[in-house]
């Protein structure tokens, strides 16, 4: 099975309450609504100033910066994204992003 799909083709939501984040938005591109159980792609915005506070994922992430400025807590490292910047947040490792 495959599926092609756009920004255009989803909507940006506001996440969950128990994510404690403000100026930050998600659409879905792959996961359980279009049959995806194990699996998930998600575009992400989060606006000048915006904050996603520390929290903890219990799988692996992945994050692909395309058009950015902000600083990053993984576990107790602190680093800058910026464009183009790749980067890898091991399971069971805190996670916290603020946009410059």
């Amino acid at each position: 099975m495959h599926k092609v799909i756009t920004l255009a083709d989803t909507s940006w939501t506001e996440p969950d309450a128990e994510v404690a984040a403000h100026g930050y938005r998600r659409a879905e591109l792959v996961g359980p609504g279009g049959g995806a159980v194990h699996t998930g792609l998600r575009c992400c915005e989060l606006d000048a100033g915006g904050v996603v506070a520390e929290h903890l994922h219990s799988y692996e992430s992945a994050f692909y910066v395309l058009d950015f400025n902000a600083s990053a807590i993984f576990a107790t490292r602190f680093i800058s994204l910026t464009s183009c910047t790749r980067t890898i947040c091991a399971p069971f490792r805190t996670l916290a992003v603020t946009a410059a």
